[in-house]
């Protein structure tokens, strides 16, 4: 069976939908873990993860400004920017991974409790 255009088109446009599904999903737990009190990431998986997304949001924010102010580090550290990036985006989309996985399991013990 050969891929038609049409197909590749379909299957891209649902590639994006399942991240925009994610990211959306992310922003909203971001939300709802900046809402919550010291102590509250551990009534259950839900607060944790929404803990857990909000304090690295936290962190991607102060890396942030870090990497866009090079004079703040070291001068080893500049030299070094290309490979401590790449490992950055390869650790964030791990645990982008796990914060997917997590919710999908998530998500179906709900339905399974319903």
């Amino acid at each position: 069976m050969a891929l038609t255009n049409d197909d590749f088109m379909k299957f891209l446009a649902a590639w994006q939908l399942v991240h925009e599904t994610a990211d959306e999903g992310l922003k909203a737990a971001i939300a709802r873990g900046d809402e919550q009190s010291t102590g509250e990431m551990s009534m259950g998986p839900g607060a944790f993860v929404d803990g857990l997304a909000a304090q690295v949001e936290v962190l991607k924010e102060e890396l942030k400004s870090e990497l866009s102010d090079p004079q703040a580090l070291p001068a080893e550290q500049n030299e070094d920017l290309t490979a401590q990036l790449e490992r950055l985006t390869f650790e964030v989309a791990a645990l982008r991974g796990q914060l997917e996985s997590m919710s999908a399991t998530l998500d179906a013990l709900a339905t399974k409790a319903l």
